[in-house]
């Protein structure tokens, strides 16, 4: 079962994504909003793709059998996207 990583879509990639690039590119259906509201919006995806991340990681470490390699890939890649939404989230407040 694959992990959604994009936030625009929800399609996989291989490499990690950084918040510049993504801010780089607008987001169908965002014409009209507020550069504020995009940050405010691209913060609030990330914690919510990490909670994605973090529900499929316990129930993959639930399983019988699970592949611990696999498994620790998954942990690595919410630890890049916690780490992502605490970033934009501490601009954001600033």
């Amino acid at each position: 079962m694959a992990m959604p990583l994009n936030s625009r879509d929800g399609t996989s990639h291989a490499g990690g994504s950084h918040a510049g690039e993504r801010a780089s590119r607008p987001a169908p259906g965002v014409e009209g909003i507020s550069d504020l509201q995009l940050r405010w919006r691209e913060a609030l995806v990330l914690w919510l793709r990490w909670n994605q991340a973090y529900e499929h990681v316990a129930e993959q470490m639930l399983q019988a059998g699970h592949d611990p390699a696999r498994l620790e890939q998954l942990m690595d890649q919410m630890d890049e996207l916690r780490r992502e939404a605490v970033a934009q989230s501490h601009q954001l407040l600033d």
